[in-house]
C-alpha cells in the first residue's frame, strides 16, 4: 500500500474546490492536488522509485495578491522561491512541488528512494503553504512536465482551461485517497 506524502491528512480537503485537481483558475486548470501543511512539514516518497531531478526551482511566491488569489512577485518585492522534486515510480511520475530549499539526505538525480523515505519539506510561501502534487502516467517520457502549449490529455476529457502540462498528466485524487499515513504502517 502506498504512503501518504505528508505525516497527516490536511485539514482542508484537496478533493474539491481550489485545492483540487482540475480547478479552473483564471489563468489555467489546476494540474495538481494541493495538500495544505505548515512550512517545514516532512514530505515522503509515496512509493519506491528513482529521483529524476531536483530539488530545483519551481514557483516564485510573492507578497502581493491579485483578486484571483495568485501571488505576484515584482522587482521591489520580497519573494520566496519554492522547489520541486520529480520521482519516477514503477507506474507513474510524481512532481512534488512547492518544496523548501533544504535537501533531504540522499535526494539527488539518479538516487533510489524507498516508500515513505523523507525527500524534503514543505516550503515557505507568502500565501498558503502546501505540497503541490502532480502525477504523470508515462515513466519513459523524460520531456518537460510543464508544456505551456499542450492542449491534449489522454487520461481525462478536455477541460475549458489548459493545464499547461504534458499529455500524460493524471488526476492524483483517487491515488492519494488510497494512501496510508506513515504513522499507521
Amino acid at each position: 500500500m502506498a504512503t501518504f506524502p505528508l505525516p497527516t491528512i490536511p485539514p482542508r480537503s484537496y478533493q474539491a474546490g481550489s485545492l483540487s485537481f482540475g480547478d479552473e483558475r483564471q489563468w489555467q486548470a489546476h494540474a495538481a492536488c494541493d495538500l495544505l501543511a505548515p512550512a517545514g512539514t516532512e514530505i515522503y516518497s509515496v512509493e519506491k522509485g528513482k529521483v529524476w531531478y531536483g530539488p530545483r526551482s519551481f514557483f516564485l511566491s510573492g507578497p502581493q495578491h491579485k483578486e484571483n488569489g495568485k501571488s505576484v512577485c515584482n522587482a521591489d518585492a520580497s519573494c520566496i522561491m519554492t522547489y520541486e522534486i520529480a520521482i519516477i515510480h514503477a507506474n507513474f511520475i510524481i512532481r512534488y512541488g512547492e518544496v523548501g530549499s533544504g535537501k533531504a539526505k540522499g535526494i539527488e538525480p539518479g538516487a533510489e528512494v524507498s516508500e515513505g523515505q523523507l525527500i524534503g519539506w514543505v516550503g515557505p510561501q507568502s500565501v498558503h503553504t502546501m505540497l503541490h502534487l502532480e502525477m504523470y502516467g508515462n515513466i519513459d517520457d523524460i520531456s518537460s512536465l510543464t508544456q505551456e502549449t499542450n492542449t491534449q490529455y489522454i487520461n481525462f476529457p478536455q477541460t475549458k482551461k489548459n493545464f499547461k502540462r504534458r499529455k500524460d498528466l493524471m488526476n492524483p485524487t483517487d491515488y492519494l485517497f488510497s494512501c496510508i499515513l506513515k504513522s499507521n504502517q
